[in-house]
């Protein structure tokens, strides 16, 4: 039976993983509860709110409903590529302000965020049959364009990334912050992408995961330009918004490609399982 036929996770396995799970999802929603309701106790350098407040925000609207799309297809590697893909963008999101806060109960609670959904979503990655994915899904996922543009992506982040760290010497805390998050997932996007683009055998479970995960963050960077306004009365960044949409609309052909080729795979699975 391969990776990517249905399959269970031993009882332990399953158990330790889902209440990690939990506990990073639950510290995400109360670190941005207290972001939105207390910013001067969550955030007490000048400028931090503003920065944050929005995202914060956002986690409440995309975390829940994603997570439990993710944890209800567990079985399976479309949800479990999306479950570890929620739980790096967790990373993602606490690896900002945990290089921009100062020393804090808030700042304690990211690094135990950034922790522990790293290490779940790496003990996530080892459950999948690498070899057995790539014979089921091996020209059915459009790697050349998966993969190729999960990399080209992964390098703009990195190289945008990497060009104001060594030039602009006023980003700020929460600039830096970011740019370092940037550079770091950008890095890894790139070997994900390569890794797919080459039809490696890890590569189509990194190379899911990472896709979903950029696409996340594209999702949310979406859903921050709206609500941002609202909450910190800042101007409408109209051209912003259209810049990440078209961003995102070109990003969203490799995804798609991607998931409906795992979906496939899977569907054509069950029904012979039920046959």
């Amino acid at each position: 039976m391969t990776s990517s036929s249905k399959t269970k996770l031993g009882v332990g396995e399953a158990y330790s993983l889902l209440v990690g799970t939990w506990i990073a999802t639950g510290l995400v929603l109360a670190l941005s509860i207290a972001g939105l309701a207390a910013p001067d106790w969550t955030y007490p350098e000048p400028g931090l709110a503003a920065a944050f407040r929005a995202n914060d925000a956002v986690n409440l609207i995309i975390v829940l409903p994603v997570l439990a799309l993710a944890l209800n297809r567990r079985q399976w590697p479309s949800g479990r590529m999306l479950w570890a893909a929620v739980l790096l963008y967790f990373c993602y999101n606490s690896l900002v302000p945990l290089l921009s806060l100062p020393n804090g109960i808030p700042e304690a609670g990211y690094l135990v965020v950034f922790a522990l959904s790293g290490g779940i979503a790496m003990r996530l990655l080892r459950t999948f049959d690498h070899r057995g994915l790539r014979q089921s899904l091996g020209g059915q996922v459009s790697e050349p364009w998966s993969g190729g543009i999960l990399a080209l992506f992964g390098l703009i982040f990195a190289g945008h990334a990497i060009a104001i760290l060594l030039t602009d010497g006023d980003m700020g805390q929460a600039g830096f912050g970011l740019l370092v998050a940037d550079f770091v997932f950008g890095l890894g996007w790139i070997v994900a992408g390569l890794a797919l683009l080459f039809r490696r055998h890890f590569g189509y479970a990194i190379g899911g995961v990472g896709l979903l995960q950029a696409g996340l963050l594209l999702a949310g960077l979406l859903i921050l330009l709206v609500v941002k306004p609202v909450l910190d009365g800042t101007p409408f960044a109209f051209l912003d918004l259209v810049g990440i949409l078209v961003m995102s609309g070109f990003f969203a052909v490799p995804v798609v490609l991607f998931m409906v080729g795992v979906r496939r795979t899977e569907r054509r699975q069950e029904h012979a399982s039920d046959d």
